[in-house]
């Protein structure tokens, strides 16, 4: 989640603002779409995979536009909705329950783009590039253990 804080930040215009809610909403049409119809989760390699993802647009600094970074964060955003499908299930207030995952996810976004925007220019290049390696390791080690 902070990984899309940072993404956000490399972003250009519009898309600073746009990668984290398409984020959020693909979350929210995750859960929604899992809920409504009744689908399992989603598969564990899905949400390695998409870990893999964004750590390797941090780690590059990718800035695939205005329409196409919101877009992949949307996508990004309904695999780990999804995920959540039994977690929402199971709950005794699933509203709430919604409500507080994606205003969690928010602040995680929020977090990441106030911790990059805090570092120096060429600091916040640096520890993009580290820390997307290291994003993109963690997926990358979550995709063969699963």
């Amino acid at each position: 989640m902070i990984a899309i804080g940072l993404w956000a930040v490399q972003q250009r215009g519009t898309a600073r603002a746009a990668t984290p809610l398409g984020f959020v909403a693909g979350a929210a049409c995750g859960l929604l779409a899992g809920r409504v119809l009744g689908l399992g989760a989603i598969a564990s390699a899905w949400l390695a995979a998409s870990t893999v993802a964004v750590g390797v647009a941090v780690a590059l600094a990718l800035r695939p536009g205005a329409t196409l970074a919101p877009l992949a964060a949307f996508g990004l955003g309904f695999v780990h909705g999804h995920a959540h499908v039994a977690d929402l299930a199971t709950s005794l207030a699933p509203g709430p329950f919604a409500a507080g995952f994606l205003l969690a996810t928010a602040s995680l976004h929020a977090l990441g783009f106030g911790i990059a925007r805090m570092l120096p220019a060429r600091a916040r290049d640096a520890a993009a590039a580290l820390g997307g390696g290291a994003i993109a390791a963690a997926g990358l080690v979550l995709l063969v253990a699963g």
